[in-house]
């Protein structure tokens, strides 16, 4: 038997509630009003994965911006990366962050591929690595 866990009701954002007030008096009905619902809770191997997939996203998008010039956001988006590395381990974070070392990564506005200049690639990766770092210190 799975372990469970309470979260937030992914409907109704917590509320109970939601804008269709003629359907039984806006009560939501995922979690009858409660704003919680029971979930299972997810293995240790998926909340790895899951994590690994969050940092790889948000280097993803670290990389976008820097390719577009906001090294802001960029910074940004590596301190989140970080902070998601930091939860799955030292093994997967060097191969994440071997992959940003190559300067390869999504690019969703044009749906395909991107390529950073190896300049800009080292220097996400050390944002990203900087980060991890200050938030390991903490």
């Amino acid at each position: 038997m799975s372990k469970k866990q309470t979260i937030k009701c992914p409907k109704c954002d917590g509320r109970g509630k939601i804008n269709f007030s003629s359907l039984a008096a806006g009560k939501c009905f995922t979690c009858y009003g409660a704003g919680v619902v029971s979930v299972d809770a997810p293995s240790a191997r998926d909340a790895i994965l899951g994590a690994q997939m969050n940092a790889r996203l948000c280097i993803s998008w670290a990389m976008e911006a820097a390719d577009r010039g906001d090294m802001r956001y960029a910074a940004h988006k590596a301190e989140q990366a970080a902070s998601y590395l930091h939860s799955v381990g030292t093994e997967r974070a060097r191969v994440v962050l071997a992959e940003v070392a190559a300067g390869y990564y999504h690019d969703e506005t044009q749906g395909k591929k991107g390529r950073l200049s190896p300049e800009l690639a080292r220097q996400v990766r050390a944002m990203i690595i900087e980060a991890g770092r200050a938030q390991a210190a903490a």
